[in-house]
């Protein structure tokens, strides 16, 4: 498939949408190298103060317009996440699914950096998410990356308490 001109770089979406705050365009992160990845991409990237983990990623979504007062899109992260549909519950476009090969493996590498897994030694790779359309979403990415991957329903618990179903997606 042909490279295709994508609202959001690829990278960043992926990671965006894997620890992203679903309502803003920020992300929590403890891995500079995500970061400095996200900034690559060329949004600017600045850790909130009141929180350690907590990154801005680019400006504000919308600027007042001082006539009617009312706010207007610009090209942020934050106005293409909302152009997309995303700020209402997070998903992987069609066209992500679909873009070429180097597109759709940054948009796996960045679901991968946040919510998976790589054994390095034995080449196993593992994404986890509650989120169901974004197992699938990792599925078909791998699988038209050429790996064999195989997705598995289990609970989600956190210290004893159940917080719902968990969906694992396993590739080598």
């Amino acid at each position: 498939p042909p490279r295709l001109d994508l609202p959001i770089e690829p990278y960043t979406l992926g990671a965006w949408l894997g620890d992203g705050t679903t309502t803003k365009a920020e992300i929590t992160c403890c891995d500079t190298e995500i970061v400095a990845q996200i900034s690559g991409d060329g949004f600017s990237v600045r850790r909130l103060a009141y929180a350690p983990h907590l990154y801005r990623i680019g400006e504000a979504g919308h600027s007042r317009d001082e006539a009617t007062g009312r706010y207007s899109r610009n090209g942020s992260l934050s106005s293409r996440l909302r152009n997309l549909g995303m700020l209402d519950g997070k998903y992987v476009p069609r066209p992500y699914l679909e873009a070429g090969t180097g597109q759709r493996m940054a948009l796996l590498q960045g679901l991968m950096d946040t919510d998976g897994f790589v054994d390095d030694l034995a080449g196993r790779c593992e994404f986890t998410s509650t989120n169901e359309g974004l197992a699938d979403a990792v599925v078909e990415l791998a699988a038209s990356l050429g790996f064999r991957p195989v997705k598995s329903e289990g609970r989600a618990t956190l210290d004893g308490v159940d917080h719902g179903p968990k969906y694992r997606v396993k590739f080598a």
